[in-house]
């Protein structure tokens, strides 16, 4: 037996009908990414050199060496080593034959793939077909009750979605879904606000039927004037319902326009000759690949320069340009743990760009990095361009109460949203613009002025020094959103999802903002 990590012949990635086969992750912290099956001998697990690698932390269901693969010409033999938990169709084998379709659970409970085989050139998109089939398996292994399968079923349809192409079917997809999400949403606002009125309305009701009867018995002076209080204040509680089913929409409106989309990229240098990372090329001038399908680097050469471009959510908060975001947004690379593989290597992230776009503006401006946290994920930023043309955000005094109704603004998912709530013939636009990249798509969209921020409303379930927990939806990209009350003031910066708690978000208090804020301003 071949020892681990050592593949075999790493280089036969297609048997003799030229199809390739594919391990696809559905329901683990690599959801939506994709593994080559090479041929020969690969592993499964959290080693260094395993083909299909997962972190120890994140997944602390997967082994070492969890799994074995044996790629021949006609089949693919799956293996579990050590004895340890290994399912293929929901039933736990030692051995197996996949056959395409197969799904693969790696220990209890643990991370889900699918094995696929594709005949001729490998798809960069999923078919709806497979797209609906990953949702419906995300839903079968990711909850325990019917309830909790519909659930993950639904969370799994906004990024396989994604997935697909043309870029138009998935947009129309993503515009139905945030259609129904965002009526759904109104409609039970509505509903809430319509049992409270009701219920005002018959307290109300009663306390005119026995201010009536009291005068009828003409009782005394000071009971009458109680009856009168009560009444009064019952008709001031309704007032201050009908103002907050307003406030949200005007709080929107006036916070919107102060919200950046902001777009980076970063690379890797040597400190000691300030090269930078760049991909090996062969004599042709093509990348060369190694064996796990990766593209080999190197310090120096002619290649192009690896980068890693990311995207976020930040407000201007002064009218001197500050920007206030997440940490993980102005510095990514110290959340990345591919990053921190290679600053292991000795080599020093390097920020190429970072610029932002503000809604109804056409043109993006530079951003500048003023200051980070050490103990929470927060960030200053700063943007001279826009300092005295946007109107800041202004930050509350104190953190929200539990059971606060709270309004987040974002932009979860980034371009993909962006894009699905543009107009029909600017996303054809953009479809048929071949070299369109990532920073070429979000000029067109804000050309157009279709840059704008997507709004939720939740309550607040818990607040400490250090964290703001409530139920306003978002996404990826949604990170660093401001937390609004009702009166438009920052509450609290969006900082993640909490994994363990489904619709849960996280975010940083606005006293640790403050704090942070003003060492950055006093230089320190």
């Amino acid at each position: 037996m071949t020892e681990p990590g050592k593949h075999g012949d790493q280089n036969q990635t297609t048997d003799t009908a030229n199809r390739i086969r594919v391990l696809v992750h559905i329901a683990d912290s690599r959801r939506g990414e994709m593994d080559m099956v090479p041929g020969g001998q690969t592993f499964i697990g959290t080693a260094y050199d395993a083909t299909v690698h997962f972190d120890g932390e994140r997944e602390s269901t997967v082994g070492e060496y969890h799994a074995k693969l044996l790629a021949g010409h006609n089949e693919t033999t799956i293996q579990a080593l050590a004895r340890r938990a290994l399912f293929v169709n929901g039933k736990r084998i030692d051995q197996a034959v996949l056959a395409p379709d197969d799904v693969i659970q790696v220990g209890e409970n643990g991370p889900v793939l699918r094995y696929r085989v594709y005949t001729g050139d490998l798809s960069p998109y999923k078919t709806p077909f497979e797209a609906l089939r990953d949702c419906l398996t995300n839903g079968r292994y990711c909850g325990e009750t019917p309830a909790g399968r519909v659930q993950a079923f639904a969370r799994a349809v906004p990024g396989e979605m994604m997935q697909m192409s043309p870029t138009a079917r998935w947009g129309m997809a993503m515009t139905m879904a945030l259609m129904v999400v965002s009526m759904a949403g109104l409609g039970y606002h509505a509903y809430m606000l319509d049992q409270r009125l009701e219920r005002r309305t018959s307290q109300i009701e009663s306390v005119s039927a026995e201010l009536t009867e009291t005068r009828r018995q003409s009782v005394d002076t000071t009971a009458l004037e109680n009856l009168e209080q009560r009444l009064s204040g019952t008709l001031q509680r309704i007032d201050q319902l009908e103002t907050s089913a307003g406030a949200v929409s005007r709080v929107i409106a006036e916070a919107a326009g102060s919200v950046v989309f902001i777009q980076g990229a970063y690379g890797f240098v040597d400190p000691d000759t300030g090269k930078r990372l760049r991909m090996a090329l062969d004599d042709d001038g093509q990348p060369i690949e190694v064996s796990n399908g990766q593209v080999r680097v190197r310090v120096g050469g002619d290649g192009p320069a690896v980068e890693r471009s990311y995207m976020g959510t930040g407000f201007v908060v002064g009218s001197d340009g500050v920007i206030l975001t997440n940490r993980h947004i102005a510095e990514p690379w110290v959340f990345d743990d591919r990053a921190q593989t290679i600053m292991e290597h000795g080599l020093e992230p390097q920020r190429v760009r970072m610029i932002g776009y503000l809604p109804g503006k056409t043109d993006s401006f530079d951003i500048d990095f003023m200051a980070s946290s050490q103990d929470v994920d927060l960030a200053v930023l700063q943007g001279e361009a826009i300092a005295g043309h946007t109107a800041p955000l202004q930050l509350a005094e104190r953190s929200p109460e539990v059971g606060e109704e709270v309004i987040l603004l974002g932009y979860p998912t980034g371009i993909q949203a962006l894009i699905a709530r543009a107009d029909p013939a600017l996303v054809q636009e953009i479809e048929n613009e071949k070299d369109g990249d990532f920073r070429a798509i979000a000029a067109s969209l804000a050309d157009a002025e279709a840059i704008e921020p997507l709004a939720t409303s939740g309550i607040v379930g818990q607040v400490t020094k250090d964290r703001v927990v409530y139920d306003a939806g978002t996404q990826g990209g949604g990170s660093g959103g401001p937390l609004l009350n009702h009166k438009g003031q920052v509450v609290a910066i969006n900082q993640a999802m909490l994994r363990d708690f489904q619709g849960s978000n996280m975010g940083v208090p606005v006293e640790r903002v403050r704090a942070l804020l003003e060492r950055a301003r006093d230089g320190s």
